[in-house]
C-alpha cells in the first residue's frame, strides 16, 4: 500500500529562498527518514560525498551513492527519502535567481534531457572539485561584502558548467543528438511553469513562434507533438500528486492549473481511462 499524506508542502517555502540557500550536512547530523511528499518550488542540486540511501523523484527511484550529484526542477515531487550517514551539500535556488546567473543555463543539456535520470556520477577528483566550489559559495553567503552576489553567480556558473560537462560525457548519445534551441527552450519552459494545463498556443506565444511552427519542430526532433508533451507533463504530475498526497481532487485540479475540477476529471479520464479518484483507489 502506498503512503498517503494529509498535505503536500514545498521543500522550501517560497519566501525562504529569495536567491539561494546552501545547506551542508555531515554523518553526525541525523537526516530523518520520511515518506512525506515534498514539491520543489526551487531548482535543487544535491551533492553527496559520503553515505547511502534512497529517494523517489516523481515516480522514479534513486539510490543515494557517494560522489554523485542529483538535481531536480521546480514542480517535481520528492518522497520516500531515506539517508544514512550522509555527508554533502544541498543547494536550493530560486528560479528567477538561478536562471539569471547565466544566460546559457536554459540551453544546457543537463537542463533539457527529461528522458534521462537526474543523477551524475563523479570521480573522487571531480567530487572534490565541486566540494571546493560549494565551500567558496558558502563563504560568500556567510559574509556581506562588495559584489557578493556577482561572485556567487560566477561560482554557480562554474558548478553548473562542470555538471554539464560531466553530464554530456556520461550520456554521450544524448549530447550527440542535442535538441535545437527551440526544442530546448520548449522543455525549459515546460519545467519552469506551474501551470500544467497550458495550450499549444500559450506555449508558442511565450516562445515567440507560431503554434504550427513550434509543433513541426518539436515533432521532428522528439517524434511527439507539443500537445502530447503537454499531456504527458500534466499526467506525470497528476499521478504523483494522486499517489503521494491526500489532496482532494478539487484542490489538486487547481494546483495543476485547471479552473474547474470537472475539466481535470475529463482530461485525466481521457488519457488514462480512470477518473482521478478511481486511479487513486486502483493504485492504492
Amino acid at each position: 500500500m502506498r503512503g498517503k499524506f494529509e498535505k503536500i508542502e514545498p521543500v522550501v517555502a517560497p519566501n525562504e529562498v529569495k536567491n539561494l540557500e546552501y545547506l551542508r550536512f555531515s554523518p553526525n547530523e541525523a537526516v530523518a527518514p520520511t515518506r512525506e511528499a515534498r514539491r520543489f518550488l526551487t531548482y535543487s542540486v544535491l551533492h553527496i560525498t559520503e553515505g547511502t540511501g534512497n529517494f523517489v523523484l516523481d515516480e522514479e527511484e534513486y539510490e543515494v551513492k557517494p560522489n554523485t550529484v542529483y538535481f531536480a526542477y521546480p514542480g517535481q515531487i520528492l518522497n520516500n527519502r531515506h539517508f544514512y550517514n550522509v555527508r554533502g551539500v544541498h543547494m536550493f535556488a530560486n528560479p528567477d535567481f538561478f536562471l539569471g546567473c547565466n544566460d546559457a543555463f536554459p540551453g544546457l543539456t543537463v537542463m533539457n534531457a527529461p528522458e534521462l535520470r537526474h543523477e551524475i556520477p563523479l570521480s573522487v577528483a571531480e567530487s572534490n572539485y565541486l566540494t571546493d566550489i560549494g565551500t567558496r559559495i558558502m563563504i560568500e553567503l556567510e559574509n556581506e561584502r562588495p559584489v557578493k552576489w556577482d561572485i556567487v553567480k560566477a561560482y554557480i556558473s562554474v558548478f553548473m558548467f562542470s555538471m554539464e560537462r560531466k553530464f554530456v560525457m556520461t550520456y554521450q548519445d544524448v549530447a550527440d543528438n542535442k535538441y535545437p534551441e527551440l526544442v530546448r527552450r520548449f522543455f525549459a519552459l515546460l519545467r519552469m511553469s506551474n501551470n500544467y494545463n497550458q495550450s499549444v498556443a500559450e506555449i508558442a506565444e511565450n516562445l515567440y513562434v507560431s503554434p504550427n511552427y513550434l509543433n513541426s519542430v518539436v515533432k521532428k526532433h522528439t517524434n511527439k507533438t507539443v500537445k502530447q508533451h503537454l499531456q504527458e507533463h500534466m499526467l506525470q504530475q497528476a499521478r504523483s500528486l494522486l499517489l503521494n498526497t491526500d489532496l482532494g481532487i478539487k484542490e489538486l485540479s487547481y494546483m495543476l492549473g485547471f479552473n474547474y475540477p470537472q475539466y481535470f476529471n475529463r482530461a485525466f479520464k481521457k488519457l488514462t481511462g480512470y477518473t482521478p479518484q478511481g486511479y487513486r483507489m486502483a493504485m492504492a
